[in-house]
């Protein structure tokens, strides 16, 4: 259902808010608790429903509710004195005293698809990167299509990872359509096998085949792109075709091993991220004029210098050297933008350097979510609270079920020191993946400065048993054990790190910390 109020749309399909035509976001909890009072308008509808309605099985305290109304009135622009659209009934509960239309679906809606990762069904391992680089390959095609709403790569295969159950994949992507394929063949040739299927009753709106020389597979998710466009928009459809040079390539080599290098690069496994690096390499080499090879590996090696992996002065000057390598190819390259934005603010810490990149980068892609909350931290950490929080909404909007823009949603509010509102978001985040590292640090984080530490302690001792290796967790483990007065376990924790400086590099930091606590 879709409902009109005032200048905003609320959209149940798509679980999206829009105001004035820009997508707002809301937590899950809230756009649950906006669509409930507007089903059940104009009836006020008790606390108690509400609290058993949107948290069934959990019990919560009575100061959620208020919040989310906050964060509701926030999004829809209402205020709570003499509000447009919400009543609050003093001692009683809620009620949407607006006047609100029902829509039908529009084309918009009908063009809302998610591309999910082709099955590997090849039985030969080395053909996973070419299933894994076809789908991307299709979402970066229909995305560059203003008239299409695609799900971002890390929510559909995180989704489409967790569960073979199509409609539960519909409801948690909000989708009208789904593409499925399989990968067969081997390493010469392969056999694709492509299907569009109605989300909500599973049949078949197009398939098709297509066989390729493992050599000449280059430009397929073009050829794929437009059937599938054709079906889905009531109008021709022309694919926009990429804008600057230097992002396609005719060597079939040079693009196969990019795209092997982004399946190893998306595993982040320190093993993954130097057999993308390898890969990169090779593509660049073979193909001086591609691009994307050196944004991989300006990419890599950003990531690979805040892991321990390498001396941070050579991986951030490898990454300076690569994202300008891709520039010179492309100066169009938001990604490659970013990269040394990365660059300038956590190596070097010039800020105006890395603002002055971040800006560079969303100027050329407006709605990269990626470039976004990369600038919200960067001007959450430089006190910009409000700015930062608009930009992280942004790309929250973009891709609401992202692990990772959910976990620095709550960085942005513990940097704030709103440390409560940061525990709401780190549960938000874990209630989608109870096992997300990044989510599980931030509330132990968050845990430590509202000073209940034997909390954070049980999930410090959770993931280091899932992580023994991580000097990072071992490192802020332990400074929070010595701070809590248990120095012996901190000083255990911290020995193991000072161990691992004998075999590996290590950030000086990791040893700072825990001695800082011990005193």
């Amino acid at each position: 259902m879709r409902f009109r109020f005032g200048e905003c749309v609320l959209d149940e399909e798509s679980r999206q808010l829009w105001r004035d035509g820009e997508s707002v976001h809301l937590t899950p909890k809230a756009f649950q608790l906006m669509a409930i009072l507007l089903r059940e308008r104009p009836r006020a509808v008790s606390k108690s429903e509400l609290q058993e309605r949107l948290w069934p099985t959990t019990f919560v305290s009575e100061s959620n509710l208020p919040t989310l109304i906050r964060e509701v009135r926030s999004a829809i622009d209402d205020s709570a004195r003499g509000g447009r659209h919400l009543r609050t009934i003093h001692r009683f509960g809620y009620a949407f005293c607006g006047t609100a239309e029902e829509l039908e679906s529009d084309d918009a809606s009908a063009r809302s698809l998610a591309i999910l990762p082709l099955e590997n069904a090849s039985g030969n391992p080395e053909l996973a990167y070419v299933a894994i680089g076809i789908s991307e390959g299709l979402i970066n095609v229909i995305s560059r299509m203003p008239a299409f709403r695609v799900t971002p790569r890390a929510t559909a295969f995180r989704h489409a990872a967790s569960t073979n159950d199509l409609p539960s994949l519909v409801k948690h992507l909000g989708v009208r359509s789904i593409v499925t394929g399989r990968v067969t063949g081997s390493t010469s040739e392969v056999t694709l096998q492509i299907d569009l299927l109605d989300a909500a009753s599973a049949q078949q709106l197009w398939g098709g085949q297509f066989r390729r020389r493992v050599s000449e597979i280059a430009g397929l998710e073009n050829e794929i792109a437009g059937e599938i466009v054709a079906v889905l928009s009531p109008r021709p459809v022309e694919l926009e075709q990429p804008a600057h040079a230097g992002r396609e390539t005719r060597n079939s080599e040079a693009y196969l091993l990019n795209m092997k290098g982004r399946f190893h690069w998306n595993r982040r496994t320190p093993e993954s991220l130097q057999r993308a690096v390898q890969c990169f390499r090779e593509a660049a080499d073979l193909d001086r004029n591609f691009g994307p090879p050196r944004v991989g590996l300006a990419e890599a090696y950003v990531t690979i210098g805040t892991r321990d992996q390498l001396d941070p002065n050579e991986a951030f000057f490898l990454a300076e050297a690569f994202a300008n390598s891709a520039l010179e190819i492309d100066p169009h390259s938001a990604e490659a933008h970013a990269a040394l934005a990365a660059v300038e603010e956590i190596h070097r810490w010039n800020w105006s350097g890395a603002e002055e990149r971040y800006l560079q980068a969303l100027a050329l892609q407006p709605n990269n979510a990626t470039a976004l909350q990369w600038y919200a931290l960067h001007l959450s950490r430089r006190g910009r609270h409000e700015e930062a929080r608009q930009h992280m909404e942004r790309a929250a909007g973009l891709d609401p079920l992202s692990l990772i823009i959910g976990t620095n949603r709550g960085l942005v509010s513990y940097l704030r020191r709103d440390f409560r509102v940061a525990m709401d978001i780190y549960d938000e985040v874990l209630e989608l993946d109870p096992h997300y590292e990044g989510a599980l640090l931030g509330k132990v984080l968050t845990l430590d400065l509202l000073d209940e530490r034997p909390s954070a302690w049980q999930i410090y001792d959770r993931l280091i048993e899932a992580f023994p290796e991580s000097a990072h967790l071992l490192a802020f483990s332990a400074h929070s054990l010595a701070s809590g007065g248990q120095e012996e376990r901190g000083r255990e924790r911290m020995e193991r790190v000072d161990a691992m400086r004998s075999t590996r590099f290590i950030s000086g930091i990791y040893m700072a910390m825990p001695l800082l606590a011990l005193g």
